[in-house]
């Protein structure tokens, strides 16, 4: 799978861009020396290291190595910078620390007692794959995964809350689902697409679990749906021979249900007339959730007799991969601590599930059973990580967090002859008090969301300039307190967090086309 590098236009725009570090002071990337903690010694990026690098790549370490300085101490990212510049001095320019070949020479050159160096490096590759940010392939990363280095460390992501590979923060979540469901009532993401996506984020389960999945292994009941899912880590466990079942949401077993019958078309339409009738014979345990419709149209016959669906007739790790950031690209969800736009991957959602569920209380083995674990090493990482990744909203961390969130997806309009069916009463959104207007509703169909709060994170709202969105704003976050004080809980508190960035969000969007009004005016 080929997946989309940054430019080079970008990488320069970003190198230029300042960065914050884990201290809280900026920096950029593009300098040479970087100050990352006061009264610390800067890191210098003019050393010898750049000579092991391939020249184009250079651009893409740099970036990689900044974003990486958001999450880690500055001991971490001099260490990472101090091994290389070693390595250029020890073994000289023919060596390309991005040849897997040369990458993997480096261990005997430098004795058991110094490879603890290569593996802090490698570490810091596969933190910079995990990016996406381009530069370093997936062929190398796998290349170099195979060399037993001594100190590895684990869980290095999620224990350091990272901005870019580690787990979602909530409101970076709740950004998430608001923006698959606004690109799939504007029709820019397909049904597939958006069931792909809301199974990674509501399982965290692998794609190579998804992409096994067949329709057949959805079921609901009085208590509740659930999902069959297939496991497909362990060794010497063929196809779809091993399961763990997990709860869903009933909204998502009744998309799987629409996507079955979308499905059964796309199949019909690849059938010659002949073979037509048999699609009657096509049940739920033999049709992929995501599959190759080519594949399982020129098999139905076998498939019929055989009762079997191929591997083959699955879409492929790699192609749902490549979609899900694909679906990133068009629902175009901001961070509220990077003010950059989120990649959506497995690995991160995994990351949050493990997360919340350390957050609300669970233990090892409950997480170790969500991310189908067959031990608890791995879930041990989460519980030994004790802060807290989300930010605790008020007012003025609110006003500071709403322009990097960009949680606002509407267009602000003048007033309400500028709207999209402003020649309509029934279109205006008011307040909660319904004694005035704060905007018009563009949707031509009906919307059971909770009105005003809602709107402002729905696409379809136009917000007019001058109506009193503070009162909404004041009275969502006089509901937060009122909700952390009855509970104390302030996981609860937090699902107004996206919606209070929004409305700040229009408030300063509101106050910028005001002076732009007033200087054409």
């Amino acid at each position: 799978m080929r997946v989309r590098s940054k430019s080079k236009y970008e990488i320069n725009e970003l190198l230029n861009t300042p960065h914050k570090a884990q201290s809280g002071l900026t920096f950029t990337p593009f300098e040479s020396r970087w100050v990352l903690r006061h009264k610390s010694a800067s890191i210098n990026l003019s050393g010898a290291a750049q000579i092991i690098f391939p020249e184009e790549v250079w651009p893409y370490f740099k970036l990689a190595l900044a974003r990486y300085a958001a999450s880690h101490k500055v001991a971490s990212v001099r260490a990472i910078v101090e091994s290389l510049n070693f390595f250029a001095a020890s073994f000289g320019s023919d060596q390309n620390i991005m040849d897997d070949a040369d990458f993997i020479s480096l261990k005997p050159k430098l004795g058991v007692n110094l490879e603890y160096q290569l593996s802090r490096v490698r570490g810091f590759f596969k933190y910079w794959f995990e990016t996406g940010i381009g530069g370093i392939s997936k062929d190398f990363i796998d290349a170099i995964s195979q060399l037993k280095l001594k100190g590895n460390v684990k869980g290095e992501a999620v224990k350091s809350h990272d901005p870019y590979v580690g787990a979602y923060t909530p409101i970076e979540l709740q950004g998430i689902a608001e923006g698959l469901n606004n690109a799939y009532i504007d029709d820019q993401i397909s049904l597939s697409s958006y069931i792909l996506a809301y199974l990674h984020l509501q399982r965290g389960s692998r794609t190579n679990q998804i992409k096994n999945l067949r329709v057949g292994d959805f079921s609901i009941t009085q208590k509740g749906a659930k999902v069959k899912m297939p496991r497909a880590k362990q060794r010497n466990v063929p196809f779809r021979k091993q399961f763990k079942e997990y709860p869903i949401s009933k909204d998502l077993y009744q998309l799987i249900q629409i996507l079955k019958n979308d499905s059964l078309d796309e199949i019909m339409r690849r059938l010659p007339d002949s073979e037509q009738p048999l699609i009657q014979q096509v049940t739920d345990d033999l049709l992929p959730v995501f599959g190759d419709w080519d594949s399982f149209a020129r098999q139905l016959p076998l498939i019929i007799r055989a009762q079997e669906t191929s591997e083959e007739c699955h879409l492929s790790e790699g192609a749902l991969q490549y979609r899900l950031l694909r679906v990133a690209d068009i629902i175009n969800v901001f961070s509220e601590r990077t003010g950059e736009k989120m990649k959506l991957t497995a690995l991160r959602f995994r990351r949050t599930l493990g997360t919340d569920i350390h957050r609300e209380g669970g233990g090892v083995g409950a997480i170790a059973y969500a991310l189908d674990h067959e031990d608890y090493q791995n879930a041990g990482v989460y519980v030994e990580t004790t802060a807290d990744v989300a930010t605790r909203l008020d007012m003025k961390i609110g006003k500071l967090l709403a322009p990097l969130a960009q949680a606002f997806a509407g267009v602000v309009v003048r007033n309400e002859s500028e709207a999209v069916r402003g020649d309509d009463p029934s279109s205006r959104i008011r307040t909660n008090a319904g004694s005035e207007s704060v905007g018009t509703c563009g949707n031509f169909s009906f919307c059971g969301s909770r009105a005003p709060f809602s709107c402002y994170t729905c696409i379809k709202f136009q917000p007019w300039l001058d109506a009193p969105h503070e009162e909404i704003l004041s009275e969502l976050y006089e509901e937060r307190q009122a909700i952390l004080d009855a509970t104390g809980d302030e996981t609860i508190a937090r699902q107004l967090d996206r919606t209070i960035l929004a409305v700040e969000d229009v408030i300063q969007r509101c106050e910028q086309k005001r002076i732009e009004v007033a200087e054409v005016e």
